[in-house]
């Protein structure tokens, strides 16, 4: 079974808001928000050659207060996250300052796709949906012929950390942990192609990756 129960998708909710909180409480905004916006505009330096020409709708799928959507000023861009209001609450996110922004408040397992998008991010945040296997078919669906969706994720360096993480769950607020292959697989074998993948960052139990495929035209 891949999906949480209420009680484990409350934890998790609740542990996320209470870890920006907490992480945000001992940053100066402005320059946390300064040093975000760079990291994002990085990462797009390096796969925007891969954008299909025109791709002015994009989405971004579990946002956070800090998400790619920063560094999209001339996209149209709909963010979704069901946390948005308490960002908007605790003065992490003001959604007026994204006019080219609009933020839906919701799990992205109930967020309604309308029209696909040309491009589709979830950066950091499939291992926090509360039904993993369903919320990578919509980011499929979500996504339009020979269009692009983009990941970026944390994938387990040891096959034994993995599975006594699994094990003892003590990880409650990233209820799901997988390496590399496994993430890979679980987008490919929805009919998407791997085009780039590239290691954002190193470290001890876990590498940050970023993996970008393409759907293409049936």
């Amino acid at each position: 079974m891949k999906s949480l129960n209420a009680k484990a998708w409350q934890t998790a909710q609740r542990l996320e808001i209470t870890w920006w909180q907490s992480y945000l409480s001992r940053q100066n905004l402005d320059s946390y928000r300064a040093w975000k916006l760079a990291y994002w505009q990085k990462i797009l330096k390096d796969i925007e050659y891969l954008f299909p020409q025109n791709a002015i709708r994009v989405l971004d799928a579990g946002c956070g207060p800090s998400g790619i959507f920063m560094a999209l000023p001339n996209k149209e861009v709909t963010a979704v996250d069901p946390l948005i209001k308490r960002y908007n609450q605790f003065s992490f996110l003001n959604s007026d300052d994204y006019p080219h922004v609009r933020f839906e408040a919701c799990p992205f397992e109930s967020f309604d796709i309308g029209q696909p998008y040309p491009v589709v991010f979830a950066m950091n945040a499939i291992n926090h949906f509360r039904d993993i296997e369903a919320s990578v078919r919509k980011l499929i669906q979500c996504t339009a012929e020979d269009g692009l969706l983009v990941i970026s994720i944390d994938v387990h360096r040891y096959k034994s950390l993995k599975h006594l993480l699994r094990l003892i769950k003590i990880d409650r607020m990233h209820p799901w942990q997988f390496d590399g292959s496994e993430y890979r697989s679980m987008f490919q074998q929805n009919g998407v192609e791997l085009k780039y993948e590239n290691l954002i960052k190193k470290g001890f139990v876990f590498n940050h990756c970023l993996m970008v495929f393409a759907k293409k035209r049936k």
